[in-house]
């Protein structure tokens, strides 16, 4: 992978039953790259993946403008999939504004496993 380094990628987790894999091995592999990579979910609080690993993110979603150090939009967003996301990723009303500014203002928009759902339904 590139050098990343500088960037800061947005990466949105199920709040529970989250894919530790999904998670952690795009996470490190970014980080390693360079990037800084910034986890949120629906509700900040402490997640359990679907191998039970407990995870705190760095904040709720809606609070995904204000995170410290990230200045306007990040370079890219992630979501990631598990068993969770179509409980509490796939309906979210905030997702697809998110996506969709960042993809205006030519971003980088993705998503893995099960989170790829929040993308059709935000019609990309």
């Amino acid at each position: 992978m590139g050098n990343l380094s500088g960037k800061n990628i947005l990466a949105v987790m199920p709040r529970n039953q989250f894919d530790e894999d999904e998670l952690f091995t795009t996470r490190d592999i970014l980080e390693s790259a360079g990037a800084r990579v910034v986890i949120l979910s629906k509700s900040g609080q402490e997640a359990v993946g679907m191998n039970k690993t407990r995870f705190q993110p760095h904040g709720t979603i809606i609070d995904w403008n204000k995170q410290p150090g990230v200045l306007g939009k990040y370079d890219a967003v992630l979501l990631v999939g598990g068993k969770g996301a179509p409980k509490s990723l796939w309906d979210d009303p905030i997702l697809p504004q998110i996506l969709t500014d960042h993809y205006r203002a030519g971003k980088v928009v993705g998503a893995i496993g099960l989170s790829i759902a929040v993308l059709a339904r935000a019609s990309f």
